[in-house]
């Protein structure tokens, strides 16, 4: 009963992955892929030159002048040339400048040959209001790396839905987790950051820079596009054509300041939404601020794997991405292979 269960949970994409993953096609899964209107080659960016003059907006929230200098001043220190486009410092309501304003900053440093990289600011809340207005020609003539994370993950995935692009979820300037610490950034941190601006091999590993190995909490193999970031924001998509194909996907997800309950809402809603019948593999990154006192709660891998129950879904956690100071970046939108068996896991993205 319990195998007749769980076979019920598969689509026939997932049957025929699974049997082809079983077999080790792995070319054969890329073809099925294809034949289901996947870009099996995702558009990377170039990699990020030495001396690179580098565009700075602010698509969501604003950001104190201290921390704007401090993450700019690191930048130069490292030998770039940061330049802030021209409503970065501002405010409006609870973002930073007006959606004009920002939509134009951001059509700029895509559209400005000078500017070799766009790296955001910081997160907050804003980047959806822009998503109907955005400029998809202007951009898809101008594929550049971009950098964020947080509420920026509204803008990377919507970059894989229309343009098929890989940005990276990591590290921003004028945050507290990024350039703008007090401390500085973390070496380890910013040494997995341009591991991907500047990748070496064709394909690279995930790998945390605390040296720590990826838990196992379902094993299983996947082969498929790597999605997702702040789980707030990707489940904010849900419904909207803006959403990645979640078909045979690798989600990974983190959060911040999220309690149980509202972890458990989210997971929820990809449930009733179906893609959590549809994903590839889930990888848990790091959810700060998770416990309250006030309405305690179950940890986070007892409510992922509750919810996602009898699925045949490999799901690793201590994926260490997130609001966190040591954290590895994601390349979002790349083609990921991902093995986990008993203890020992790994994802490994195919680059270019």
């Amino acid at each position: 009963m319990g195998r007749q269960h769980r076979l019920h949970h598969r689509s026939p994409w997932q049957v025929l992955r699974l049997c082809l993953l079983l077999l080790g096609d792995w070319r054969a899964v890329a073809v099925a892929a294809a034949a289901r209107g996947w870009a099996v080659n995702p558009r990377w960016p170039h990699a990020l030159p030495d001396g690179a003059t580098i565009g700075l907006v602010s698509p969501a929230s604003a950001s104190n002048s201290q921390a704007i200098e401090r993450g700019m001043a690191a930048l130069a220190s490292r030998g770039y040339r940061p330049v802030l486009l021209p409503h970065a410092r501002e405010e409006w309501w609870f973002v930073a400048g007006e959606d004009d304003c920002r939509l134009a900053d951001l059509h700029q440093a895509f559209a400005d040959p000078d500017i070799d990289a766009v790296w955001c600011l910081r997160g907050g809340y804003g980047c959806i209001r822009l998503l109907a207005r955005l400029d998809w020609d202007l951009l898809a003539a101008n594929p550049k790396p971009f950098i964020g994370y947080s509420d920026i993950t509204t803008l990377q995935n919507a970059f894989i839905q229309r343009l098929g692009w890989v940005s990276f979820s990591g590290p921003m300037v004028a945050s507290g987790h990024g350039y703008a610490r007090a401390e500085g950034i973390d070496a380890g941190s910013e040494r997995d950051l341009f591991r991907w601006l500047r990748p070496t091999a064709d394909r690279q590993p995930l790998v945390n820079p605390d040296g720590t190995p990826f838990r196992v909490l379902e094993p299983g193999a996947a082969s498929g596009r790597l999605i997702g970031g702040n789980l707030a924001l990707f489940t904010a998509l849900v419904g909207t054509p803006y959403l990645p194909d979640t078909r045979g996907a690798l989600l990974a997800i983190e959060d911040v300041g999220e309690h149980p309950y509202n972890v458990d809402r989210m997971l929820c809603q990809l449930e009733l939404s179906g893609v959590l019948d549809q994903l590839g593999a889930l990888l848990i990154g790091d959810f700060a601020g998770y416990v309250d006192d006030e309405h305690p709660g179950p940890d986070i891998e007892t409510v992922v794997r509750q919810r996602v129950g009898s699925r045949p879904l490999p799901v690793l956690s201590n994926v260490i991405f997130g609001h966190t100071d040591v954290r590895q970046t994601l390349p979002l939108g790349a083609c990921a292979d991902l093995r986990a068996d008993g203890a020992q896991a790994e994802v490994v993205v195919q680059v270019g």
